[in-house]
C-alpha cells in the first residue's frame, strides 16, 4: 500500500512538472516574440525624426519658402 501511494504521488508530481514545463516553454516563446517586437520598434524609432528636429526643419522650410515667395 505504501509503495502504491508513493507511486501515485510520483505520477502526480510528474504530471505537475510536465504542466509547468509546458508553461515555461510557452512563456519562453512569448518572450522571444516580445524580443523580436522590441527590436523592430527600436529599428523603426531610429528611422523617425524627433519633434525638435521636425520643428527646426519646419522653420527652415518656412524661411526658404518666404524667400522664394
Amino acid at each position: 500500500d505504501k509503495v502504491t501511494l508513493i507511486a501515485e504521488q510520483y505520477v502526480g508530481l510528474n504530471k505537475k512538472v510536465d504542466v509547468l514545463t509546458e508553461k515555461v516553454d510557452n512563456i519562453s516563446e512569448d518572450v522571444e516574440v516580445i524580443k523580436m517586437d522590441i527590436e523592430f520598434i527600436k529599428h523603426e524609432l531610429k528611422r523617425k525624426v524627433d519633434i525638435d528636429e521636425f520643428s527646426a526643419l519646419e522653420k527652415r522650410v518656412a524661411m526658404l519658402e518666404s524667400r522664394r515667395g
